[in-house]
C-alpha cells in the first residue's frame, strides 16, 4: 500500500486487508483540565506487517460542538520513525470524524 487512507481506512476497519497484519502496540489516554473543559486526548501507535508504524492521535473536549452535524474532534495520523517513505501523504488531520470518513472513501475509491 502507498497512500495513507489505506492504512487508516485499515485502523478504522473500513478496509478488509488480509495481507496486511496490524496490532497496536501503545494505547494511551489523558484527560487534561483546561478551566470548565475536560479534553481526552488518546495516542495510540500502529505497526503494520509491511514495517510501516502509524501515529494516531485522538482530541475531544467535554465543549464539543456540531460541526456539520459530526462532533468536532481533532484527529491525526503520522507515519513515524521514517518506517515506510514511499507512503504518502505521510501525515494527515482531520477537526471531525465525518470528514476523515470521506477522505478515506474518495482516496480508496480513486485506487480501485
Amino acid at each position: 500500500m502507498t497512500h495513507l487512507a489505506e492504512y487508516v481506512a485499515r485502523i478504522n476497519q473500513q478496509l478488509n486487508h488480509d495481507s496486511l497484519q496490524m496490532k497496536c502496540l501503545t494505547d494511551s489516554t489523558v484527560v487534561e483540565n483546561d478551566q470548565a473543559i475536560q479534553i481526552h486526548k488518546t495516542v495510540k501507535i500502529f505497526e503494520f506487517s509491511d514495517g510501516t508504524r502509524l501515529q494516531q492521535t485522538i482530541e475531544n473536549d467535554s465543549e464539543a460542538m456540531l460541526v456539520e452535524a459530526c462532533i468536532e474532534s481533532w484527529i491525526a495520523y503520522q507515519v513515524i520513525d521514517n518506517s515506510n517513505p514511499m507512503i504518502q501523504p505521510q501525515k494527515i488531520h482531520f477537526d471531525n470524524h465525518c470528514r476523515e470518513k470521506h477522505w478515506i472513501q474518495y482516496f480508496l475509491r480513486s485506487n480501485n
